[in-house]
């Protein structure tokens, strides 16, 4: 599921979905990347063990933190279905920099962030099976990607490492719209081809129309507009490097107006033409 190239060392948000059924009972092992597993099915018991052999049983919650160098081990007896996200320590601290978030103990130069087990945490959960039901738009769009990049990282950094948002900034999409406003995310990018009227939008985040472009911005630092404009190009460059297709048939099923605009749509995104960009492959 994690896009071509990428891998749980890279630099941006990875999924892996892992899907088991039978009994492994793993030694405790560190890795160089922050692990989110979000359980989203399955009636296997799930443990996790650590260095000095305690086990710490599931207590009822789907999403588990394991910090980048915190040593664990799974016991699963039975079926279990797993999604997990990985993002390296220096990216998120790059995000929580990038953004000014502020940690309590000022100047911090690394993140701190304490295993967690079996927490109940609704947005997190969300995105988890968001991503799970949208394994192809995840592999391949960079935009819904890096929001649920953004919706993530923003939940590890306030809920699991104590960081606050920057005095005076945007205030925060409230916690019970994000899993919702995930939802729209997810329609927009969905068919490059179609654009949603806002108002369709509003109905699937449960939210007033105003009230839904001011956190969708706040979540992906674009508008709507913007957002599915990109996601077009990028769509339509796929089609360009991956097919013989005419660039009048690729604009068409893109839903471009004219081949002339998405040529100025490729120009202004990547620098170069339709013909360009085949021709570089």
């Amino acid at each position: 599921m994690s896009a071509a190239g990428d891998g749980p060392g890279s630099v941006q948000l990875t999924a892996l979905r892992w899907r088991f059924s039978g009994e492994v009972d793993a030694d405790a092992h560190a890795t160089s990347w922050h692990r989110l597993s979000i359980r989203l099915g399955g009636s296997a018991p799930l443990e996790r063990n650590a260095p000095d052999g305690r086990s710490f049983p599931n207590r009822g919650g789907a999403v588990s933190l394991h910090p980048a160098w915190s040593p664990f081990g799974n016991a699963v007896h039975g079926n279990i279905d797993l999604l997990i996200l990985c993002i390296s320590p220096a990216r998120l601290l790059r995000l929580a920099n990038a953004d000014g978030w502020a940690h309590p103990r000022g100047g911090a130069t690394a993140l701190t962030l304490e295993p967690i087990f079996a927490a109940v945490d609704a947005v997190i959960t969300g995105v988890g099976r968001l991503i799970a039901t949208n394994p192809e738009m995840f592999a391949n769009s960079p935009l819904f990607r890096d929001s649920m990049e953004r919706l993530v990282a923003r939940r590890m950094l306030a809920g699991f490492a104590g960081f606050s948002p920057p005095a005076g900034s945007t205030p925060l999409v409230e916690a019970d719209d994000e899993p919702r406003m995930a939802e729209a995310i997810a329609l927009l990018g969905r068919d490059p081809a179609i654009m949603p009227t806002i108002e369709e939008l509003a109905a699937v985040a449960e939210l007033p129309v105003t009230r839904f472009l001011y956190e969708f911005r706040a979540l992906t630092g674009r508008t709507p507009q913007a957002f599915h404009a990109a996601r077009r190009v990028c769509a339509a460059r796929r089609l360009i490097l991956e097919t013989t297709l005419s660039f009048g048939e690729i604009a068409h099923r893109m839903g471009f107006p004219s081949q002339a605009a998405m040529t100025m749509a490729c120009r202004r995104h990547y620098g170069m033409s339709p013909r360009e960009l085949r021709a570089k492959g």
